[in-house]
């Protein structure tokens, strides 16, 4: 009887301690007969861009913001073969930016220090951080020195209002050494000057701002096209109402109820040495250019040009953007242009590219653009547009995972419409190699006419055999089908679109939830789980069949997972993670937190959570939350090391791939070498053995006896049928020809 308890002792579950993960791009991805250099970038759609310093060496780096998923990125200038320089994502640095960036962010120096410092967007206008870095390479360090920014104006200080759909301007307009600030009011229709005086004042750079007036350049506008100059900004007073050209050419959009929302790049652009504006708004689909006439220290416009440049002008659906930084190593700054949206309204922009590249062909001080390419870095990456879920599976039966990732949609001629998109993994089981075969598998998008596709893996009809399925928005409403899958358990999928299987849909369920498929109460009915917008978890009992599902609700608030009201969404997922043969739920919220609950199966089931994931930077900084903007994990082990990595789909479109750096303590495995795993456990009737060599599996009684045996050859996958035994424990042990043997107690209940 001792020998019996030690080895319950032994073979128990156990769990790791706390799982962390590092962002990796050592698993490549090819399309279009070459390996993407970003892969794992996690897509890009409404992009900021600025230059500074990350590592040791002298060039200014990048660091990408993306206002659609409030997500910061970071590449590295990376010298190439040939001696030129290119862009390499570098998620390390992210880390090492203040936490709680919103909306916008310009990096400047604003204290002449030679370091760029940080400025982004605060609840009450504008927030500055200074970059306090010591030791460029050593890590980046901010010292918040101003929240919000103060203006002295004609009543006293007060706070510099910046409204949150805006990007302001940061730039020395009169070349006294500080940087000045220039934002559109709450109105939307004039410009505030905040003229910099601390040299004035302190003989220093600093942040010491003055609202002049309350106009700037002597001009104004309402809509797209209808800049009137007859304004002086000293008085107030109008002239004749002069307007100017080309209010008839105006969009129809403008028409339309208008609110706030502008974009500024103030700088010189013709060469004399005074700062131009370029110009978008949210109900615009061009970019204004106004030349400025005036002085150093009085700006004034009198003319425009309502598209920019002349030559393939900048022209997005809805509201443009644009920033300026030297992006091609030339030492003359580029344009790029991005939509400066959270979302995608009218599903009208195309966010696979949505960012298009100007570069400055110029030959003297005066700027010359030349469209480059219309995806910029995006090209680089997996970029799906919007709202990418992956799903990791061996279609192809090789014994590696392949990869399929659902999207939000694609505009077309056909209108906008999502799909799922294929990459065969054709790599090796420590090396994938993940090539890009379709944007559209099975040709899916076209026979059912949907959006926001998610793609999911489970044994839907309770065949023992995994089934692809997929949730989407259609002209119907929310609908969730899967495929059956014909082929063998362990071999290639067989699959049909013509035969897709319409799942019933509770009242319950709709648009942006997040279903997984799963037997919760453990009594071979596969049942539903719902993750909801407010972050609670809907439990479906299936009261039919595998056959014919009816999905009934037990609870709005399945094991009283906490809700989050201020919070987005909750994707669900189902994956073992410390390899004790037993699933784990893993649930993904809007601010990129994965929590991993164990006691979630069985009628006693209380969703306890057991961990949190954590992402470890690899310098030396580790923090709970994984992937602002995420949308849905995916889990697999992708390089053969016995821990499953995780694959987070992102709103831009894209994937991040973080690798697992636990340590994962693996309980009932002896030797750990065998690489057998015996699940799952507990079990209703079957016991499945995974192993890679040829042996022997034996089904025992905790007295000793023999109750059933089964031999196998080498790569195969055995199942133990245990339904003529009585419910209890029983001992499972696995020989291989080699000599290693596991033993694993299984409950069956």
């Amino acid at each position: 009887m001792k020998k019996i308890v030690y080895l319950l002792l032994l073979t128990l579950p156990g769990f790791a301690q706390k799982f962390t993960f590092r962002p990796d791009s050592s698993a490549q991805v090819r399309a279009g007969g070459r390996v993407l250099p970003n892969a794992w970038a996690g897509g890009l759609n409404a992009a900021q861009y600025s230059r500074l310093r990350l590592d040791a060496d002298t060039t200014a780096d990048l660091v990408v913001f993306d206002r659609a998923g409030q997500r910061l990125s970071t590449y590295l200038a990376v010298r190439q073969p040939n001696g030129q320089f290119a862009w390499r994502y570098a998620p390390q640095y992210e880390a090492q930016f203040p936490a709680g960036l919103t909306d916008w962010l310009l990096l400047v120096d604003y204290d002449g220090d030679g370091r760029r410092d940080l400025f982004s967007r605060a609840p009450l206008g504008v927030r500055v951080f200074r970059n306090v870095t010591t030791s460029t390479g050593a890590g980046l360090r901010w010292e918040k020195v101003a929240d919000p920014v103060y203006s002295i104006g004609n009543s006293g200080e007060i706070n510099l209002q910046v409204t949150p759909t805006d990007v302001p301007a940061i730039t020395d307009l009169d070349n006294d050494g500080d940087l000045d600030l220039m934002a559109f009011d709450i109105s939307g229709i004039f410009v505030e000057y905040h003229r910099n005086e601390s040299v004035e004042t302190s003989g220093k750079r600093g942040l010491v701002f003055r609202k002049i007036n309350f106009c700037w350049g002597n001009f104004w506008k309402e809509h797209c096209r209808d800049f009137r100059f007859d304004i002086d900004c000293k008085t107030g007073r109008f002239g004749n109402g002069r307007i100017a050209d080309g209010r008839q050419a105006a969009d129809a959009r403008e028409e339309a109820t208008l609110h706030a929302g502008n974009s500024l790049l103030v700088t010189d652009l013709t060469g004399d040495g005074r700062k131009d504006v370029l110009f978008g708004h949210i109900t615009c689909q061009n970019v204004a250019f106004m030349p400025n006439t005036g002085s150093l220290r009085e700006a004034l416009f009198q003319t425009v040009s309502y598209e920019y440049p002349t030559l393939n002008p900048i022209l997005f659906p809805v509201f443009p953007a644009v920033f300026q930084e030297d992006l091609d190593f030339d030492g003359r700054p580029d344009i790029v242009a991005a939509p400066n949206t959270t979302t995608n309204e009218g599903n009208v922009i195309d966010y696979r590219a949505s960012n298009w590249f100007y570069q400055n062909t110029g030959a003297g001080p005066s700027t010359t653009l030349t469209l480059r390419q219309t995806n910029f870095l995006q090209d680089g990456m997996i970029d799906l547009g919007e709202n990418a879920v992956p799903a990791l599976l061996d279609l192809d039966g090789d014994g590696d995972p392949d990869l399929l990732v659902g999207y939000g949609g694609v505009r077309s001629a056909n209108g906008y419409r999502g799909g799922i998109a294929f990459y065969r993994n054709i790599g090796t089981a420590q090396r994938p190699l993940f090539d890009w075969q379709t944007d559209d598998y099975l040709g899916l998008a076209q026979k059912f006419l949907m959006t926001d596709v998610k793609p999911f893996v489970a044994d839907v009809n309770g065949d023992k055999v995994p089934d692809l399925g997929f949730a989407a928005n259609t002209f119907k409403g929310f609908e969730m089908r899967y495929l059956p899958n014909r082929g063998s358990r362990g071999g290639a999928f067989t699959l049909s679109a013509d035969e897709a299987v319409l799942l019933p849909r509770p009242d319950g369920v709709g648009a942006g939830d997040s279903p997984l498929f799963y037997d919760i109460d453990v009594d071979g009915k596969v049942d539903l789980l719902v993750g909801k917008a407010f972050q609670n978890v809907e439990f479906y009992r299936n009261t039919g069949t595998n056959a014919a599902p009816a999905y009934t609700l037990v609870t709005e608030d399945f094991g009283g997972l906490p809700s989050n009201y201020l919070s987005r969404g909750l994707a669900l997922t189902a994956a073992d993670l410390d390899a004790d043969g037993r699933d784990e739920l893993l649930t993904l919220d809007g601010d990129g937190l994965v929590r991993i609950y164990k006691t979630w199966t069985g009628t006693g089931a209380t969703a306890l959570v057991a961990d949190t994931l954590r992402l470890d930077d690899g310098m030396n900084a580790v923090r709970a939350r994984l992937v602002a903007g995420a949308v849905w994990p995916a889990v697999a082990d992708l390089d053969a090391d016995g821990k499953p990595d995780l694959l987070l789909g992102t709103v831009s479109g894209g994937i991040r791939l973080l690798r697992n750096t636990s340590t994962v303590a693996v309980t009932g495995v002896e030797p750990p070498a065998s690489g057998t795993r015996v699940y799952p456990n507990p079990t209703e009737r079957y016991v499945v053995v995974q192993t890679t060599a040829a042996g022997q599996a034996d089904v025992l009684s905790l007295a000793g006896q023999v109750l059933l045996t089964r031999t196998w050859q080498a790569g195969s996958e055995q199942l133990l049928d245990l339904g003529t035994l009585p419910n209890g424990l029983y001992l499972i042990r696995v020989r291989e020809n080699q000599g290693a043997r596991v033993w694993k107690v299984v409950l069956r209940q």
